[in-house]
């Protein structure tokens, strides 16, 4: 019964999952977990999330919110608001 409510809720558009392992942001972003760690360097216009709960030799754990949104900024090629004035 709980995988059918998870179904219709992903069928109504509303985000099921709260957050990421690491595992998941490998097969997501189709990239490694060293990758994630240069990502959230403050170099980038828009650094990567860091995770909510990190601990080596298991996997992080990132909040699926955050990742989402910084995704849906551009994630490392997201456009920085500059003021001309």
């Amino acid at each position: 019964m709980g995988a059918q409510i998870n179904q219709q809720s992903a069928a109504a558009g509303q985000t099921v999952q709260s957050s990421y392992t690491t595992t998941d942001l490998c097969i997501k972003f189709k990239r490694t977990a060293r990758t994630f760690l240069r990502w959230q360097s403050e170099k980038w216009p828009n650094p990567f999330p860091k995770p909510i709960s990190a601990s080596k030799g298991a996997d992080n754990v990132y909040s699926a919110k955050a990742v989402d949104a910084w995704e849906a900024a551009g994630g490392l090629n997201a456009q920085v608001a500059t003021s001309n004035e």
